[in-house]
């Protein structure tokens, strides 16, 4: 992971939780009553899926490891690596290096908001009933989570793979978020009923999906895979012509 790219990245989910809640913060603190208790995990969750987030998404997931691949082959990097190492290793880290950051630059932003909103909620909160707690929805928030960090990952190897068509790291950055607004609007002006190809529903899937939400869970799981194997297969022909 690139640590500064890491850090902005997680840092500007943080900033889009909170920007995308700007009204709810304000409807808090005009009120006079306490909060129920568990209110700053609610706002998390719901700052976690709101649209701006979802926007985010496809740009922020892209900005530690996508564009490594390219780097690498601009800086002449990679034939120092492969002299001490193989093309079956190196494009196995580079694929787990970019899922794994993708997917962990939008968590730790996720954990930074929820920080802070613990801190600016809590004290506002009222006591939790007798033998409950105010963490209990915290299931639900890691259940949310996992569906980020698939979302993250996908489209992370998504950009470095396309990076390997022109080997541009422009092409990196800018291509998840291209096809992720090209699959929402073939879905929402002509293709409705087909929810599958909806990337919203990968990140907050609805009841209708097979083996309920986890379904979604399993498809993108699958086109992690996809975009990993046509990574490895592409990068391994570049490798061999060094």
């Amino acid at each position: 992971m690139q640590s500064a790219q890491f850090v902005i990245g997680a840092i500007a989910v943080a900033v889009v939780m909170f920007a995308a809640s700007t009204s709810a913060i304000v409807e808090v603190f005009r009120s006079e009553n306490e909060l129920f208790a568990g209110y700053h995990v609610q706002f998390t969750i719901n700052a976690a899926v709101s649209d701006a987030m979802q926007f985010c998404i496809p740009i922020i997931c892209t900005l530690p490891f996508t564009a490594s691949y390219v780097d690498d082959l601009k800086s002449n990097f990679v034939r120092y690596y492969l002299c001490r190492s193989s093309r079956r290793g190196y494009i196995a880290a580079k694929i787990t290096g970019c899922a794994v950051s993708g997917g962990t630059v939008l968590l730790c932003g996720i954990l930074l908001a929820y920080i802070a909103a613990a801190l600016l909620f809590i004290p506002i909160e009222e006591p939790p009933a007798e033998g409950a707690s105010r963490f209990m929805m915290l299931p639900q928030l890691l259940s949310q989570c996992i569906f980020v960090f698939l979302s993250g990952a996908l489209w992370a190897l998504v950009g470095m793979l396309l990076s390997t068509a022109m080997e541009s790291k422009y092409i990196a950055y800018a291509s998840p978020f291209v096809i992720y607004y090209i699959l929402i609007i073939l879905h929402e002006r002509y293709l409705d009923r087909i929810f599958v190809l909806y990337p919203k529903e990968w990140i907050v899937p609805a009841s209708n999906w097979v083996l309920g939400k986890w379904g979604a869970a399993i498809l993108v799981t699958e086109l992690i895979a996809l975009a990993a194997a046509l990574f490895s297969a592409r990068a391994d022909r570049r490798l061999r012509q060094l």
